[in-house]
């Protein structure tokens, strides 16, 4: 199996007033007591798929989008392509990006590399 959490960047939140749609100016709120301060348009980071299915695998290529949903509402968040799992998402994000979703924010994956059995993926909001 492939996998692998890693890394990447995140760029830190610019407004934590925003939630669904409602976009108000203000600066964020520094600390991470709590998931709330986290502005889910800002979300963006990098990250290996996990456990990618190697038949989905075959069929992408770099600079693909893949669709980053969760596959129940507690479920682990998941990467498809064409209404195809190819893996799951474990990065340390993971709590903000799963409050984020089920908030009604929505999110790509941006495949950035495929390398044998590992496939790495850049993840931000479409909103």
């Amino acid at each position: 199996m492939s996998g692998g959490g890693g890394g990447g960047r995140y760029y830190p939140p610019r407004d934590s007033n925003r939630k669904n749609g409602n976009n108000a100016t203000g600066s964020s709120q520094g600390g991470s007591t709590g998931s709330s301060s986290i502005d889910c348009k800002q979300i963006s980071f990098q990250t290996n798929v996990t456990s990618p299915d190697p038949d989905v695998l075959s069929r992408i290529v770099v600079g693909n989008l893949l669709s980053v949903g969760l596959s129940s509402e507690n479920g682990p968040i998941i990467v498809s392509f064409n209404a195809q799992v190819l893996g799951s998402i474990t990065n340390y994000r993971y709590i903000d990006l799963k409050r984020c979703i089920n908030e009604g924010y929505s999110y790509i994956a941006e495949v950035i590399n495929i390398d044998g059995g590992t496939c790495s993926v850049r993840i931000y909001s479409t909103d």
